[in-house]
């Protein structure tokens, strides 16, 4: 990968702007989210300071339009074993923010209970706000009966 002059030449591959940015995140003051990535104590390991490393490490499992992901719970640092290449919606689905609840199907956060059993998440959001705290309550289905015709005869 490294010539004479010891460049990868992958200065324009988008590996190597993700490879770039974890690191600016993790070890510049200045960057805008750095309070959330080296502020809290996150870092890019000894080894992934150098992007040949990085790149033999992440390389074969990168494809386009996906980004580095620190997973499986989104915590600990940028190293290998605790990164991987995620779509969007997998970045979403393992944010630290997420709401986790308890299904009949184990832990999940609100976004996935919601798809997994055909609820809106704002419906399961509103069960919370109301001190709904049972799995099965919390997920059954809306019922659409309710209102007028209901009562109607």
């Amino acid at each position: 990968m490294a010539s004479k002059r010891g460049t990868h030449h992958m200065s324009l591959h988008p590996a190597y702007n993700s490879w770039k940015a974890a690191k600016a995140r993790c070890e510049t003051p200045t960057w805008p989210d750095y309070h959330l990535y080296g502020g809290r104590g996150i870092k890019v390991c000894e080894r992934w300071q150098s992007f040949e490393n990085f790149w033999t490490d992440m390389g074969p499992t990168w494809r386009p339009r996906l980004s580095l992901d620190r997973h499986p719970n989104g915590d600990g640092d940028y190293e290998p074993g605790n990164v991987r290449w995620a779509t969007k919606k997998q970045q979403a689905d393992n944010r630290s923010t997420n709401r986790i609840i308890d299904t009949p199907k184990g832990p999940m956060n609100v976004t996935q209970a919601a798809a997994e059993f055909g609820i809106s998440p704002k419906t399961i959001f509103a069960r919370m706000r109301y001190g709904w705290t049972d799995a099965n309550e919390l997920v059954k289905p809306v019922n659409k009966t309710v209102g007028l015709k209901q009562y109607r005869t």
